[in-house]
């Protein structure tokens, strides 16, 4: 059941990143800029395909702490920790009412090979976050996911550079999906991985790359980002 509500929400994502793609020629090249621009076109996705009976019941919100746990103690430091994105589902087969909603968390980030240093904190600033208890992303449900902005590089060169920092993390690499990567559009990748620290274990982070390498508006270039 979950992985299916999961392809729901996923084909919204996707949705949303093809229409962020419209608008590129006008994004910032700032990451927080781009994902609330992202939050507003992921409202037309959903509308969009809750014509057709495919929307989700609810969206993503942008920028909301990591929700109380009731296993966790009250000053867990994950409480104060904030994704990109979280998404609030419900398990109907969860008996107590104090866990049957779960978070999926969605975190983006910059890439640029030109500053390999983004594709260092893809690692340690992203696909991390899921892996640890200080952040806890996800905790509770057996996915996530993370978007990479792709703002400069070629595709294989940034999955290296990535890979490489993953190693250095003690991360398994991340893998294409299979499909070739797609100029203009979006790629998905998908990682497998072991998290002792946060349950459930194994853990499956969606990987959804989109190619924003395109002009962007000079007057708002700037580098600030967590």
């Amino acid at each position: 059941m979950w992985f299916n509500e999961e392809a729901r929400l996923l084909v919204m994502m996707f949705l949303a990143l093809k229409k962020l793609h419209n608008e590129k020629c006008t994004l910032a090249v700032e990451e927080n800029a781009i994902s609330r621009e992202y939050a507003f076109c992921m409202r037309d996705a959903n509308e969009d395909l809750r014509a057709k009976g495919r929307h989700v019941d609810h969206l993503p919100v942008f920028r909301a702490r990591n929700q109380p746990d009731p296993t966790a103690p009250e000053d867990s430091p994950a409480e104060e920790k904030e994704p990109d994105f979280l998404w609030e589902w419900y398990d109907p087969y969860e008996s107590d009412p104090r866990v049957c909603y779960k978070y999926y968390a969605i975190e983006c980030k910059r890439l640029r090979k030109s500053e390999l240093r983004w594709c260092r904190e893809y690692v340690v600033k992203g696909i991390r976050r899921f892996v640890t208890a200080e952040h806890a992303y996800s905790r509770g449900l057996p996915s996530g996911a993370m978007i990479g902005y792709v703002q400069g590089g070629d595709f294989r060169q940034l999955m290296h550079s990535v890979n490489e920092d993953t190693t250095k993390n003690k991360l398994p690499k991340i893998i294409p999906s299979g499909a070739e990567w797609q100029e203009g559009s979006t790629t998905r990748l998908d990682h497998t991985l072991n998290r002792p620290e946060v349950k459930p274990s194994p853990f499956h982070l969606r990987h959804l790359w989109t190619d924003l390498r395109v002009s962007i508006t000079p007057s708002l270039r700037k580098d600030a980002h967590d």
